[in-house]
């Protein structure tokens, strides 16, 4: 995602009701206009609490570690276990509100990844 600044505003998020689920990391900034990484927290940071996920990797870049298996950028550097975290999160996220997976919800809600990754991935919700 993108905090505010370009097409959006602080109160874009604001009134945002379904669930939501924000991926990025330490590396993946600055922006093209400049922002930090933080930036990119913006959207889970300005919504209202309900089903709303952040999810924080130390050293992730925007190609979360290669997942797309093309580089678009040479300063992004393959990286399998956020490859791997990316897969499991995601998954994790679309399982728990499409399929109405309470497992699937339980780990994203849980701190099981987060002590996986000795602190490498951070979630947050609300």
């Amino acid at each position: 995602g993108q905090g505010p600044g370009e097409m959006l505003r602080e109160n874009s998020w604001g009134k945002f009701t379904k669930p939501l689920f924000v991926m990025t990391g330490s590396a993946d900034g600055p922006t093209r206009t400049g922002q930090p990484a933080e930036w990119r927290k913006k959207p889970y940071e300005l919504s209202p609490a309900g089903d709303k996920f952040l999810v924080w990797v130390e050293d992730l870049d925007h190609g979360f570690g290669g997942i797309t298996g093309w580089n678009f950028n040479p300063k992004n550097k393959p990286n399998a276990d956020h490859v791997r975290y990316t897969k499991m999160l995601t998954t994790a996220f679309w399982d728990a509100y499409l399929k109405a997976d309470e497992k699937a919800l339980a780990y994203l809600r849980s701190d099981r990844l987060a002590s996986g990754s000795k602190g490498a991935v951070q979630i947050s919700h609300k």
